[in-house]
């Protein structure tokens, strides 16, 4: 039967009725707008004395952070993401030369404003951050369980809709559900962006920030379901 779906039935004998059964799998695939988004700003300062780095990438973790803070974002969350202090060196005469210590303060960014991500970017560059880890679109969790729970009832409803249509293909009629188990998937997790540790080449604030575009993030539920047959 050409229907696209994997089909398990069984047709007992009248004693063993609550053995007949049709079972399908419903699904719901929605795309949703993600309402969070989130940037991760790095501060990264190279010195020959270590404790001089770090003191100069706090400083400029610092300045950031005051910058962002003064865009007053909505429902804006900051975290502290990274600290890192690392010796870097190169080969040279066949030879491994110290250029100095790499310092690195990392700090997260989240809003419900995903427009407004360029000018966190920009804020952190005037400031003189030096790196752009890492570019996030999400859904709340408010909204992730709302989207999940219409999906939710869309996929049973869906399961419904096969379990007739292989009922009537088959002469038989479909009865009341008996059991139905959710199929577990991720949804609305967060969906990196392409942007690793891209180096912020400006610290001139007369040029117009970015603009973000965020992409719909999918919303995938499947229902496994037990249908009696009469």
């Amino acid at each position: 039967m050409a229907l696209g779906l994997v089909v398990l039935a069984s047709f007992g004998t009248a004693e063993a009725s609550d053995d007949r059964g049709l079972t399908v799998t419903g699904t719901c695939l929605r795309s949703v707008a993600p309402d969070r988004g989130s940037v991760t700003i790095g501060a990264s300062v190279l010195d020959r004395d270590s404790e001089l780095a770090m003191r100069s990438a706090t400083k400029v973790y610092d300045a950031v952070r005051k910058a962002i803070v003064g865009l007053k974002l909505k429902e804006m969350e900051l975290q502290t993401s990274g600290v890192s202090l690392n010796e870097e060196t190169e080969w040279l005469n066949n030879r491994s030369v110290s250029k100095g210590f790499r310092s690195r303060l990392s700090l997260t960014v989240t809003t419900s404003e995903i427009s407004r991500l360029g000018e966190i970017v920009k804020a952190a560059a005037v400031q003189g951050a030096k790196e752009v880890h890492s570019m996030q679109m999400a859904l709340s969790p408010e909204k992730q369980k709302k989207e999940h729970e219409s999906c939710l009832e869309e996929a049973v409803r869906n399961a419904r809709a096969k379990a007739d249509a292989i009922g009537k293909a088959a002469g038989a009629r479909v009865g009341r559900l008996l059991d139905a188990v959710e199929q577990l998937e991720q949804t609305g997790l967060p969906v990196p962006m392409p942007m690793a540790r891209m180096e912020l080449a400006s610290k001139s604030a007369d040029y117009a920030p970015a603009t973000v575009d965020a992409a719909d993030l999918k919303v995938n539920v499947s229902v496994r379901a037990r249908f009696g047959i009469e």
